[in-house]
């Protein structure tokens, strides 16, 4: 088993401030990297459909969601729909809000830690999400693991 905690040191410069802590790792850790964190502001989607995404791990190689991303247009992100199920966006998990309750997609790309720990909280609920869901919804919000449910972005507008 890997030990971050042994494996892991910030750097001199990295106190304070917002970092992303990037590890590449197999059977051992290759390559800790920190990055200044700079959050995206997000406020409109594109709809993108693909059947054959696959991103339940947190890969390196981030290129097939990158061809998604890069079709977004005009809008800030992409709403991946795959097998007409709603799923994440390039940079984030999602919420979707009816009647004062908020659901998270049953079969999210990826099962982010904190998608995991508002479900454990039972802040969002997980439950099978369409297309065809996403007209009764009163609000989406994105978040993931470096934006929190209280700093966690409400979308503006969908395009299709």
């Amino acid at each position: 088993m890997l030990d971050l905690e042994q494996s892991i040191k910030i750097p001199k410069g990295h106190e304070t401030g917002l970092y992303k802590c990037r590890v590449e790792y197999d059977t051992a850790i290759r390559k800790v990297n920190f990055f200044p964190y700079i959050l995206k502001k997000i406020e409109s989607l594109k709809i993108i459909k693909d059947d054959k995404i696959d991103y339940h791990l947190k890969y390196e190689d981030r290129m097939p969601l990158f061809l998604l991303y890069d079709k977004r247009a005009h809008a800030d992100d992409v709403l991946i729909v795959k097998n007409n199920r709603l799923t994440d966006t390039y940079y984030c998990n999602t919420a979707f809000l009816e009647k004062g309750i908020w659901y998270t997609p049953e079969q999210p790309l990826l099962r982010g830690t904190q998608r995991d720990f508002l479900i454990s909280k039972k802040v969002i609920i997980p439950a099978d999400l369409t297309m065809n869901d996403l007209g009764r919804f009163d609000k989406i919000r994105l978040f993931n693991s470096m934006i929190t449910w209280e700093d966690a972005m409400d979308v503006e507008m969908i395009y299709t």
